[in-house]
């Protein structure tokens, strides 16, 4: 049961638990399954297994551990746990500085990609041209001034009951065939539709490339003022390769300019908190195509140069914002290590075992990737190995063996496919 603890992670995301336990935050974790590694870690003080989050004891559940831990700080893993902590937020003010989510309104904005590609454009931030497709006839409508492969993707992952991301079409029949499958199969929980009813219309969305496509990501934190700190990394890899998390990034210099017009937009909308944007690379354009305003895969490299996202969240919630200030100042002073790699090592083995089967990777590739590895063993970063909780690495493989036993067609699909994710 999580009890006496100063800070609660839904779902344990492992990132956050560094970096709130590193600084000496007691964390509690609420678990929908129990073999999550984060069980494991020495950083957590106590945890619990929790309900489904659509569930009708959830609320009753989430409420009886704030009772149980008094001024503690909740931490969401997923968009739909983030739009469900704002809603609670929105019907429980008193308690508001508890949550470590953005206002509900930042946080549509952010969340809906007809809303974010909106804001961009507005803010000077280079965007692939987006329409929405509420019908065949308005996505055929739309292609004028776009060139194919174009890209069929739901408006966001929040309270989806579907597990696309995107799917690419290359011609005007499979764009039909692609908008005739989203209207009929992509649907939201009526919780999320309710508030906002624009979510179930599927988006047509210029293509940024390949499964390969060059992508920058800068993840960050915005205070109440506005004041902020970012860095960036490059995605080099991921799985599903197509659309999907990324298992490889690498340190790069931050894009001031880029920065600033990004913060513009946060500003203007009242955002606050931790972010991780993605920029697709096209020549010298950077294209907003995501933003994610939660915790986020990759931030363990963010750890390792200084940004401390989830830490500074709990300061701020906990008043203590001047803090954050300094050292969020103290970053920008700095000049961020360019060395460090992130790797996912598990999922690497199994992207490069995975995609030699069918030649989705050459032996050229493999070759390249196996040096890529070596030349940054020494600079590279897991979120599940860490001198500092050695018990993770085990569970986790644990975990993650026993879902790919149970699930071969999962792992088929994203680990083997060529191109593999729709």
């Amino acid at each position: 049961m999580i009890t006496g603890v100063a800070a609660i992670l839904l779902e344990g995301q492992m990132d956050a638990l560094h970096d709130l336990g590193r600084h000496g935050v007691r964390v509690g974790v609420a678990l929908r399954r129990p073999d999550g590694p984060s069980r494991a870690s020495r950083y957590t003080a106590s945890w619990e297994r929790s309900p489904s989050l659509w569930s009708a004891g959830y609320s009753e559940w989430f409420e009886g551990v704030l009772e149980r831990n008094a001024d503690a700080v909740v931490f969401p893993l997923q968009e739909s746990d983030s739009f469900w902590l704002a809603a609670w937020r929105e019907r429980h003010p008193a308690h508001g500085h508890r949550i470590a989510v953005p206002p509900f309104d930042a946080l549509r904005i952010v969340t809906l990609k007809s809303e974010l590609y909106t804001a961009s454009v507005a803010h000077g931030l280079a965007a692939p041209r987006t329409w929405m497709a509420p019908t065949v006839e308005a996505a055929l409508a739309g292609i004028e001034g776009s060139a194919f492969p174009l890209v069929v993707k739901p408006q966001s992952r929040c309270g989806n009951r579907h597990w696309m991301r995107g799917r690419l079409v290359r011609n005007r029949r499979e764009l039909i065939g692609a908008i005739e499958w989203a209207l009929t199969n992509i649907r939201f929980r009526t919780e999320v539709s309710d508030c906002w009813p624009d979510i179930s219309t599927p988006l047509v969305q210029e293509s940024g490339g390949g499964p390969d496509r060059p992508i920058t990501n800068m993840s960050g934190f915005i205070d109440r003022d506005g004041d902020w700190a970012a860095l960036a990394h490059r995605k080099r890899l991921q799985f599903p390769r197509r659309y999907g998390n990324g298992i490889c990034f690498e340190s790069v210099p931050l894009n001031g300019a880029l920065a600033e017009r990004l913060i513009g937009m946060l500003r203007s909308i009242g955002f606050v908190g931790m972010f991780e944007a993605e920029f697709i690379e096209r020549g010298e354009e950077r294209l907003l195509i995501d933003l994610n305003p939660r915790a986020f895969n990759g931030m363990t490299l963010s750890l390792a140069r200084g940004l401390n996202p989830t830490w500074w969240s709990y300061l701020v919630a906990t008043g203590a914002g001047e803090q954050v200030k300094q050292e969020m100042r103290a970053l920008r002073m700095q000049q961020p290590r360019l060395d460090l790699v992130y790797c996912r090592r598990l999922e690497f083995a199994a992207t490069l075992a995975g995609q030699s089967i069918l030649c989705g990777f050459g032996p050229r590739q493999i070759v390249d990737w196996g040096r890529w590895y070596l030349r940054n063993r020494s600079v590279m970063v897991d979120p599940f190995i860490a001198d500092d909780d050695p018990h993770i690495g085990r569970a986790r493989l644990r975990t993650q063996l026993n879902a790919w036993r149970k699930h071969p067609r999962d792992f088929i699909g994203t680990y083997v496919r060529r191109g593999s994710g729709r």
